[in-house]
């Protein structure tokens, strides 16, 4: 990650087995406005997020520039063009598109190791939200950057339904286990062991 004096925050980001990298410039609110949500697919992915702008087409704007991961690298796609669509995507691209009931949020995943890169944003399509997991050098743990995480309601109050702002309904935090009491799981028993 890198901040451009006083400007905005820019990270490299790629899926698991690194078929799509891209670069992603993240809102003013940086990390500090990180949540989740309790939506279906929000709550099934279990992704950290944090805000980047959508001012241009899809995957080739200011806030998420995908490099690779188009299909053909050595061609990508104009300023002008944006990321696949279901019906459109390469059978080379490593990027794929889901969206679900209105297809307004459009959810971004590498097809090669699965895993959940970004999505415009329903409740704001003007907004990513981008999985703070799948950026170089950040981790959802890091109780330094992170703390506790809001957890906005999605299944029951979305904004796009409602018309208000999300409702926070909670937060997680992540309490690491120190040094000297450390927890160990098999299959069948859960050992806690005192080093102390």
């Amino acid at each position: 990650e890198e901040m451009n004096g006083t400007g905005p925050l820019r990270c490299e980001g790629s899926c698991h087995c690194g078929a799509v990298q891209y670069t992603v410039t993240l809102t003013a609110d940086g990390f500090t406005k990180a949540d989740r949500c309790n939506c279906s697919i929000c709550r099934m992915r279990g992704a950290v997020v944090v805000a980047a702008p959508h001012d241009g087409p899809v995957g080739r704007d200011t806030g998420v520039n995908v490099h690779k991961g188009w299909g053909n690298d050595e061609e990508s796609p104009s300023p002008s063009s944006s990321l696949p669509s279901p019906s459109s995507s390469s059978s080379s691209s490593s990027l794929t598109l889901y969206t679900y009931l209105t297809n307004t949020a459009q959810h971004y995943f590498c097809k090669v190791c699965g895993i959940y890169l970004f999505h415009v944003r329903r409740s704001n399509p003007l907004f990513y939200s981008v999985n703070v997991a799948a950026l170089k050098g950040v981790s959802p743990f890091d109780t330094d950057k992170f703390g506790s995480i809001v957890v906005v309601d999605g299944a029951n109050n979305h904004p796009s339904d409602t018309g208000r702002g999300y409702h926070v309904v909670g937060h997680l935090t992540y309490n690491p286990l120190t040094t000297a009491s450390t927890t160990t799981t098999t299959d069948t028993t859960t050992t806690t062991t005192d080093n102390a």
